[in-house]
């Protein structure tokens, strides 16, 4: 599968890598130079732009450090068109990024309203569990179906022991962070 993933840090960096070594095609964009350089001596293919890295891709993985990141990657700044504008119809986004519900939903609905299908998907398991496969999906989906059959991706990234959590649809339903609560109490689907 043919892949873009935005976002080469802490996170990001090692759950691409591990798409890579999976055997997708993966090309990365970071605005950090310095993740560029050290994630293609890793083998990545990296793009100069998210706009590159996203270009004929079948799914756009993002892992952003902030709400504001992940609104300005998709749905753009005012100035610059977000990254929605040049997707193609059935482009699958998952964005694994740990955001505020507002934003989510936001960027879920302007997905819809464009064919889009989003996956607002967080992760859990920090930095050891993103190198080591063993991250936590919290995911928010349009549908159950959505969600189990672009499920390989999730596998994966988390080729290890992991586990996955279906929350609730958008764009009614309640944050992924809260299935994330539930986890912790151990209810798991």
């Amino acid at each position: 599968m043919n892949i873009a993933f935005l976002g080469l840090g802490n996170m990001g960096g090692p759950m691409a890598l591990n798409l890579h070594r999976a055997g997708h095609t993966v090309r990365a964009f970071d605005l950090s130079p310095a993740a560029l350089q050290a994630y293609g001596a890793q083998g990545l293919a990296v793009a100069a732009s998210a706009q590159e890295a996203a270009a004929d891709a079948e799914a756009v993985i993002s892992m952003l450090p902030a709400s504001r990141h992940v609104e300005s990657l998709y749905l753009g700044d005012g100035q610059q068109p977000g990254l929605f504008a040049g997707l193609a119809r059935g482009t699958l986004v998952i964005d694994c990024s740990t955001i505020a519900s507002a934003s989510a939903r936001q960027v879920a609905a302007a997905a819809q309203a464009l064919g889009i299908p989003f996956i607002d998907a967080p992760v859990s398991g920090g930095t050891t569990g993103a190198a080591a496969g063993t991250l936590t999906f919290t995911s928010n989906a349009d549908s159950a179906r959505q969600l189990v059959t672009r499920a390989h991706l999730v596998a994966t990234i988390a080729p290890g022991p992991r586990s996955l959590l279906w929350a609730w649809a958008h764009p009614q339903g309640d944050p992924a962070g809260v299935a994330a609560q539930l986890r912790d109490y151990g209810v798991q689907h």
